[in-house]
């Protein structure tokens, strides 16, 4: 009987690893934000560097947040919570709704 929980204990931590979370140190994200596409690098070290377009922004540190993940710095904030995103940039234009993708458009 114990060799039959073995392979099936090693089937469910496949399983369970394959429906983890997306957002571990060095995991890259993109969220496209209707005119542009951010890329989202996890540092692992509570902060995210972001690029728009390829150029660097800026790199973000994590800080309290009600619901999701809030990362704010250089005069950029980006709240993600799921697949959805809120970001703000340095102009007083309104923020961004931006959407997880899988590649880039």
């Amino acid at each position: 009987m114990t060799t039959l929980k073995l392979p099936v204990f090693a089937a469910a931590a496949l399983l369970a690893a394959g429906c983890a979370t997306t957002d571990g140190p060095g995991q890259v994200n993109y969220f496209d934000c209707g005119t542009f596409i951010l890329r989202v690098t996890n540092t692992g070290r509570e902060t995210i560097v972001l690029r728009r377009e390829g150029r660097l922004l800026a790199e973000l540190r994590l800080v309290p947040a009600a619901s999701g993940a809030r990362y704010e710095g250089e005069g950029y904030t980006f709240h993600s919570r799921g697949n959805e995103a809120t970001f703000t940039g340095l102009t007083r234009e309104a923020p961004h709704q931006c959407r997880r993708v899988d590649h880039l458009r």
